[in-house]
């Protein structure tokens, strides 16, 4: 098995995009300054976040 993944709390979710499209990783750790688990992000999390994003951009006036 390996270690989890862990991400701060105050990082762009775009970051976490390599870790979760490396066919292994479907989830990371979010963890506070002492460690504490706070949350947890999962691959769908993280399309949907992207979905929304680049549909909202898309209904920008150009």
């Amino acid at each position: 098995m390996s270690p989890a993944r862990i991400a701060a709390p105050d990082g762009p979710a775009t970051a976490l995009v390599p870790a979760l499209a490396d066919g292994r990783t479907h989830a990371v750790v979010v963890t506070g300054p002492d460690r504490r688990v706070v949350g947890i992000v999962t691959q769908p999390d993280t399309l949907a976040t992207l979905a929304r994003a680049a549909t909202a951009q898309a209904l920008l006036p150009s």
